[in-house]
C-alpha cells in the first residue's frame, strides 16, 4: 500500500491529466490494494454520497455504471492499471463466478511528471520527429505503429515543420520510429494473456461432490451417453470464462483484440491456394519418377571393351533429359518456397500493425542515470579526458544493461575503450591537452591507465577492476557506488538545512566509520562531548541514528557497556524520500491555486493595459519558477525511487 502522500501525489496527476471523473475513480482504487469492477462502482457511489454530505449537493459528479469503466479504460489505456487473475484459492471459494482484479499503479501515475523530461531527451539524441513521436504516445496512450505515424504527421504540419504531408515524410517517421524501437525508448506492450485457473483436483469424492465437476455413478449409469456428456459439459462450463460476463472480460482485451484474431485477405487466400497447387504438381512429378526404372549407363568392361555406341547415343539422351526433369523440379519447388516465405511475410507484417506500442520509460531511466552519472564525473573532475573516457564507458556498456537500476554494467576490455578514444569523431579528432602547455595528442594507455585507477580507488570505487584474462584487463562500471555517492551528498545537504551543519558531519563521520563511539565521534567531528552527546540524542529521537549495546559482562551494567553509534541508511533514504514527494505535492498545489486564480491574465493578454500586461509578466514569471522546481524535484525523488 502507497503512502498518504503517495495517493494525494497520484491523485493531483490524475485530475490534472484526465479530469475530475476519472480522479474519482481512481481515488476509490487507491483505498484498497485491488478490487472488482463491482467494488469499484459501490466504492465510487459511496465517496459521491460522502462528498454530497460534505459539501453540499453543488460539488456533486453524476457518475454511472458505464462513466466508471470509461474511466477504468482511460487509465488502462495509459498503463496506470494491473489487470490480476484470481488465484485457485479464489476459485475454489467463488465457485463458479470468476471476477477479474484491478489494481492501480502509483509509480506509473508519478511517471507522467516525467514525459516534459523524457521528451526534451528525445529531441536532444534524435531530433524533432523522436520527441513528437514520444509526445504522441504520452498523449494518447498505447497505440499501434500506423497510429503513431498519422498523430506524428498531423501534429508535425499544425507545428510548422513540414509544409506538406508526402509520401518523403511518412517515410522518415516511419525510419525514426523503427529507430526508437531499435534503441528501445518505444517497446512493444504484452499481450495480456486471458489464462484460465487451474481446476483443482478430482480425485478424492470429497472435492467432487463440494465441486460438482462429475455425478455420482449410479445416476450416471441410468442417464443415457448423449444426455450423461451434455449433464457434464453444463456443470464444467459454469467453470469457464463466458463472454457475456462483464466481470470476467477485462478492460484491457478491448484493446487487445486485434492482437489476438489477424484475419487474413483475399490476396493472401489466393496466394494460399497458387502455393498449395504447385506443391502438389510437385509431389505427382516425384512419385513419378520414383516409379520408373533405372537408366542404363554406358560402362567399361573388365577385358578393356568399350561399350557400343548406339547405347551411349540413348544413355546421354535420357541422362539430358533426366537433367531437365530435375531443373524443372527445382525450379518448381523455388517458386513455391519463394511463394510460402511471401505470405509468412505478409502475415509477420499483418501481425506487426496489430502490435501496441507504449513509451520505453526503464531506457529513457537508464539515460537519465547516465547523465546523473556523468554531471557527477564532471563536477569531480573538471577534465574533458576523464569525462570521455567514463562516457564511453557507459556507452559501449548501455547495449547490453536490462533494467535501471542495474548495480554494475558488463566488462569493457581495456583494448577496446583505447580503440575508441582514437577513433575520431564528426565534431572533434579526439585531441587532448595532458599538461599545462602541451600541445593536443591522442590518449597515451599510460594517461588513461591513471584516470582509471582513480576513479577505481577505494574512496570513489566508481569503477571496477578485472584482472588479465588473455584479452588484457577489463573494466566494469559500478553504478551503486556512484548514486550512493550523490545520496550521502543530498542527506548531507537535507539534514544541514533541518539540523545544522555539525549534526551533519556527526552523520557523515558515522556513515563512513559505521560503528562508534561516543567520544571517538567527537574527536573525529571536532566538537565538544557534551555537544555531541546532545546532537545524538536528538537524531535518535528523530529515528536517524541507531544505538547499539555491547555488554562486556553478563549482568548488562552501565558502567561494563560499550555504547556504539550508526546511522540508519534505510530510514534516511525513505525519510529523504518522503520529504521530496511531499514538497513536490506542495508545489504542485502552488502551481495549480497560482493559475487558477489568475486564469484571466494569462489566457487574454491583449484585453488589459500596460499595469496588468506588467502583473501578467511576473504570474508567468512565478509560474515557470514552479515548473522549474517540480522537475527538480522529480529528478530528486528519481534518484530515490528509480536508482
Amino acid at each position: 500500500m502507497a503512502s498518504l502522500i503517495q495517493t494525494e501525489l497520484a491523485e493531483s496527476i490524475i485530475g490534472e491529466h484526465f479530469g475530475d471523473i476519472v480522479k474519482v475513480v481512481a481515488r476509490s482504487m487507491m483505498r484498497v490494494k485491488s478490487s472488482t469492477i463491482a467494488e469499484i462502482i459501490r466504492n465510487v457511489r459511496n465517496q459521491l454520497e460522502g462528498s454530497e454530505r460534505k459539501f453540499g449537493s453543488f460539488r456533486r459528479l453524476e457518475i454511472n455504471q458505464n462513466l466508471v469503466k470509461k474511466a477504468l479504460l482511460i487509465l488502462c489505456q495509459h498503463n496506470c492499471i494491473e489487470v490480476m487473475m484470481p488465484t485457485t484459492e479464489e476459485v475454489l471459494r467463488t465457485k463458479p463466478h470468476v471476477r477479474l482484479r484491478y489494481r492501480l499503479k502509483f509509480e506509473a501515475c508519478l511517471q507522467m511528471l516525467r514525459s516534459p523530461r523524457f521528451i526534451l531527451l528525445a529531441k536532444v539524441m534524435h531530433g524533432d520527429i523522436a520527441s513528437m513521436i514520444i509526445e504522441q504516445i504520452f498523449l494518447h496512450g498505447r497505440l499501434k505503429k500506423d497510429d503513431i505515424i498519422t498523430h506524428t504527421i498531423r501534429s508535425l504540419a499544425a507545428n510548422g515543420f513540414e509544409d506538406e504531408i508526402n509520401e518523403s515524410l511518412k517515410k522518415k517517421v516511419g525510419q525514426m520510429f523503427n529507430i526508437m524501437v531499435k534503441e528501445r525508448f518505444v517497446v512493444k506492450v504484452p499481450p495480456f494473456d486471458l489464462s484460465r485457473p487451474e481446476e483443482p483436483p478430482s480425485r478424492t469424492e470429497g472435492l467432487k461432490k463440494s465441486l460438482d465437476f462429475s455425478i455420482q455413478k449410479e445416476e450416471t449409469d441410468k442417464i443415457p451417453i448423449e444426455k450423461k456428456s451434455s449433464k457434464i459439459l453444463k456443470k464444467r462450463n459454469r467453470y469457464d470464462f463466458n463472454e457475456s460476463d462483464e466481470e470476467t472480460i477485462p478492460i484491457e482485451m478491448q484493446m487487445m483484440l486485434d492482437n489476438q484474431k489477424i484475419i487474413a485477405g483475399e490476396k493472401l487466400a489466393k496466394k494460399n491456394s497458387a502455393v498449395k497447387a504447385d506443391i502438389g504438381r510437385y509431389e505427382l512429378e516425384e512419385t513419378e519418377e520414383q516409379d520408373t526404372p533405372k537408366e542404363v549407363r554406358g560402362r567399361v568392361s573388365t577385358r578393356g571393351r568399350k561399350a557400343p555406341k548406339k547405347r551411349i547415343k540413348e544413355s546421354t539422351k535420357k541422362m539430358s533429359s533426366k537433367t531437365e526433369s530435375k531443373s524443372s523440379l527445382a525450379s518448381d519447388k523455388h517458386i513455391a518456397v519463394k511463394a510460402e516465405n511471401e505470405i509468412e511475410n505478409e502475415k509477420l507484417s499483418e501481425a506487426q500493425k496489430s502490435v501496441v506500442w507504449k513509451v520505453g520509460v526503464d531506457q529513457f531511466h537508464r539515460v537519465c542515470r547516465h547523465l546523473i552519472c556523468m554531471k557527477l564525473v564532471k563536477e569531480h573532475i573538471p577534465n574533458k579526458l576523464a569525462h570521455d573516457i567514463m562516457h564511453e564507458l557507459m556507452k559501449l556498456a548501455a547495449p547490453m544493461e536490462r533494467t535501471a537500476n542495474d548495480p554494475q554494467s558488463v566488462s569493457i576490455l581495456f583494448s577496446e575503450l583505447m580503440r575508441v578514444l582514437r577513433t575520431p569523431t564528426s565534431s572533434s579528432l579526439r585531441l587532448y591537452k595532458i599538461a599545462l602547455g602541451s600541445k593536443p595528442c591522442l590518449p597515451s594507455p599510460q594517461t588513461v591507465r591513471a584516470f582509471l585507477q582513480h576513479f577505481a580507488s577505494p574512496k570513489l570505487g566508481w569503477i571496477i577492476e578485472i584482472s588479465d584474462y588473455g584479452e588484457g584487463p577489463g573494466y566494469v562500471m559500478n553504478y551503486l557506488n556512484m548514486i550512493k555517492y550523490i545520496r550521502e551528498r543530498d542527506v548531507h545537504s537535507c539534514i544541514t538545512e533541518i539540523y545544522d551543519i555539525e549534526t551533519a558531519r556527526i552523520c557523515r563521520v558515522l556513515n563512513e566509520k559505521h560503528y562508534m563511539e561516543e567520544n571517538a565521534i567527537s574527536d573525529i567531528a571536532l566538537l565538544p562531548v557534551r555537544e555531541t552527546r546532545e546532537k545524538l540524542y536528538r537524531l535518535m529521537r528523530d529515528r536517524l541514528v541507531l544505538m547499539q549495546e555491547v555488554p562486556r559482562t553478563s549482568s548488562h551494567e552501565p558502567k561494563s557497556t560499550t555504547y556504539l553509534w550508526t546511522t540508519n541508511p534505510q530510514f534516511l533514504i525513505s525519510t529523504m524520500k518522503n520529504r521530496t514527494e511531499n514538497a513536490l505535492l506542495k508545489v504542485r498545489i502552488r502551481y495549480q491555486h497560482t493559475y487558477s486564480s489568475n486564469k484571466h491574465l494569462l489566457e487574454h493578454e491583449e484585453k488589459f493595459k500596460t499595469m496588468e500586461s506588467d502583473l501578467r509578466s511576473k504570474m508567468a514569471n512565478n509560474l515557470n519558477r514552479l515548473r522549474m522546481a517540480q522537475l527538480k524535484l522529480d529528478e530528486t525523488l528519481m534518484m530515490y525511487s528509480c536508482f
